[in-house]
């Protein structure tokens, strides 16, 4: 098979390939760089191009090409990230007292501000005015509220987005910087002017359609419940799904039909073919694909034009218009085809869960649904619609469940049996929102869709609710690493082309990377069961403190304290499952600790660390004390001249309860080989 015949099969790994290098290596920002790696690319192309006919026959050529495509990659992220990069310093930032920005989303309420996301304008340093055009979020007190399109101008000055200093925690940061994001600031109620507001975007457009037919769904389903379920399922508003419906849906592994996406749109690609079968004949075939595609982009104009939609939308567009000029191509080849172009201008979204979720589930519905269905024959077109869906349903969570546990460290155990009328209920609530919104001017009518939708979803949640409170609803506190998410895709993938082929090579390869595999997560259980480490956490304001001692975890963190436990959920507990944590003790159980006063001495491994907080119980011990690792915090800093005449270290550790004032004083006064300031320097583990 020439590759020429299917070429994105191989063109859109390449690119990936180059994404991710992008994200690996530190590249120099100058133009000679991207001027170097242009004109190999040219080279590249040309080179194949004066050898195609041969190209099928030549490795060399074929490995050029795919190093021409990596390139390409690396170079088209390294500018998107130049691009959407704010270029100002932070210092400039600290001068600004003033900004002009458009807000460009809707409200999102959070627990304790309304957020928005704006494009700043122009900035005010002193006195002179300077331009910038950068993404930033906005935070502001909820007594008042923005619409899309307002200009305002704001008292204060944006700076950059702090990082997540602790390892292996979700880095907010990083998260909106891959969507453009580098800036954020905070708006009061007296701090902003209304300047104008801009009404001529299509994003305006797609947003006030959205709250055209919100409208209609909401004069005729009754119950907040459920409005807010139609609003999620059909126009993509699922802010105000509360968060224990939320859990509900997620336990019950149904989550999917909330987020507005490729079920969504597949659904209507289905309703409008059905309903427009008759056009599909060889004069009206134009006709036919031009009203389906039509009908997706609306269903995406509803929604907002939100990714996700977009990224379906493109998907089966690219499926339709190879339909509809006839051209025989692979859907594979097509479905990768659309990944390529999506990636080409927004490469950060190889890094997006929903574009991973949305492409793995396309491509295990394609590869396995058909598969799994064959498995079983039944007669009765009730049941055989069911097991279709069954069938769906386990494709889908096969392809995706290592993405799911990876991101979310949760399993849905019962998705079999919940699933069965999660797609259905999508198709009713979809279709009986489109009926809603066509009858909306008659009498009754919707009224009576409103009302059949309204106790469909009622009766569904009700279910969900039944079956995530049962015990073994959903296996939580997975872990899962990166690479084993790779390995378990390649095995699922082996194992079921055997199954189809009996090809003994296949069987060859499955084994050796199933020993792969195994070796990896034994050595992984081996090394944790074996570590002794001392982590230092990184939460501005607090010294938490955690001791591995192979799986069990001394900490001085208290689990009492409401703060203390959205930290630990935040900051503390990734890293904990990192290292594969099975029990979790105070401080005081550890064997080797011993209690001065309030200061705790450690022994580990034949290396000794204090964490002291007061001087006095160790005046009796001695005059001249040396330590391998000093930890000192807030309530430490009163005692600097006695630490700094008595004590002596080799690395002293400041955690983040220490205010930046005290640190430079620290730093002179106290006697060390090693500094280290977590609240500057992130998170330090120490391997013992």
């Amino acid at each position: 098979m020439s590759w020429r015949s299917y070429p994105f099969l191989m063109l859109t790994p390449a690119i990936i390939t180059g994404i991710l290098l992008h994200e690996a290596l530190v590249l120099p920002e100058n133009q000679y760089f991207s001027g170097l790696l242009f004109i190999l690319i040219v080279l590249s192309v040309y080179l194949v191009w004066r050898r195609s006919k041969a190209a099928d026959r030549s490795p060399l050529l074929v490995v050029v090409l795919l190093l021409c495509f990596i390139l390409i990659g690396l170079l088209n992220s390294q500018l998107v990230y130049l691009a959407q990069r704010p270029q100002i310093s932070a210092a400039t930032l600290h001068n600004c007292n003033y900004y002009l920005a458009s807000v460009d989303s809707k409200v999102d309420k959070t627990a304790r501000s309304n957020r928005y996301q704006i494009t700043i304008r122009k900035i005010r340093v002193d006195t002179a005015w300077q331009q910038l055009e950068t993404n930033a979020i906005l935070y502001a007190s909820d007594d008042f509220t923005f619409n899309y399109g307002d200009i305002i101008l704001v008292k204060g000055r944006p700076q950059f987005l702090e990082h997540q200093k602790n390892p292996h925690a979700f880095d907010y940061a990083r998260y909106l910087e891959r969507k453009g994001i580098f800036l954020q600031t905070y708006c009061k109620i007296d701090d902003h002017i209304l300047v104008g507001n801009e009404t001529r975007s299509v994003r305006y457009l797609t947003l006030r359609i959205g709250d055209f037919f919100e409208e209609i769904l909401r004069q005729h389903i009754g119950t907040e419940r459920e409005l807010n379920m139609a609003k999620a399922m059909v126009v993509g508003r699922r802010n105000e799904v509360t968060p224990e419906m939320e859990n509900v849906y997620e336990i019950t592994g149904t989550s999917h039909i909330l987020a507005v996406s490729g079920l969504h749109v597949g659904i209507i690609f289905i309703l409008v073919s059905n309903i427009f079968k008759f056009a599909r004949r060889n004069r009206l075939r134009w006709l036919y694909y031009a009203i389906i595609l039509f009908s997706i982009w609306s269903f995406a104009m509803v929604t907002g034009m939100s990714p996700s939609v977009r990224r379906a939308g493109m998907m089966l567009s690219f499926i339709v218009i190879a339909e509809m000029i006839r051209r025989k191509s692979n859907i594979y080849n097509t479905i990768f085809a659309s990944a390529f172009c999506i990636l080409l201008f927004s490469p950060n979204l190889i890094f997006s869960v929903s574009f991973q979720f949305s492409y793995a589930a396309v491509l295990g519905i394609i590869f396995l649904y058909k598969k799994i269905y064959a498995l079983v024959f039944v007669k009765n077109r009730i049941l055989d619609f069911f097991w279709q869906i069954t069938a769906l349903s386990f494709s889908v969570q096969l392809a995706t469940f290592p993405i799911n546990v990876y991101y979310f460290h949760q399993f849905p155990s019962l998705f079999p049996i919940t699933n069965l009328f999660a797609i259905p209920t999508a198709m009713i609530v979809v279709a009986g929102s489109i009926g809603v919104f066509v009858t909306s001017s008659l009498p009754v009518v919707p009224d009576i869709l409103g009302r059949i939708l309204e106790y469909w979803i009622c009766g569904y949640n009700e279910v969900l609710l039944f079956f995530s409170k049962l015990p073994f609803a959903s296996l939580q506190d997975i872990t899962l690493k990166s690479q084993y998410v790779f390995l378990i895709m390649t095995l699922t993938f082996l194992s079921v082309r055997f199954i189809e082929s009996r090809k003994l090579y296949l069987f060859r390869i499955f084994t050796f990377v199933l020993c792969v595999f195994s070796m990896l997560v034994f050595y992984d259980y081996y090394a944790k069961s074996a570590q002794t480490k001392v982590v230092v956490y990184a939460v501005r304001g607090r010294d938490y403190l955690d001791i591995f001692s192979g799986r069990i975890c001394f900490t001085n963190t208290n689990q009492q304290n409401e703060q203390t436990r959205q930290d630990t959920y935040f900051s503390i507990s990734p890293n904990r499952k990192y290292h594969l944590i099975r029990d979790i003790k105070t401080l005081s159980d550890l064997p080797n600790a011993q209690q001065i006063g309030q200061n705790t001495l450690i022994a580990l491994n034949g290396k000794t660390m204090l964490i002291f907080h007061e001087p006095y119980a160790l005046n009796s011990k001695a005059d001249n004390l040396h330590f391998d690792y000093l930890f000192i915090g807030k309530k430490s800093v009163p005692y600097l001249e006695y630490v700094s005449k008595v004590i002596r270290c080799d690395m002293l550790i400041l955690d983040a309860s220490v205010d930046a004032n005290d640190f430079e004083r620290i730093s002179n006064q106290v006697q060390a080989n090693k500094i280290h300031y977590t609240a500057r320097d992130g998170a330090i583990s120490i391997r013992i």
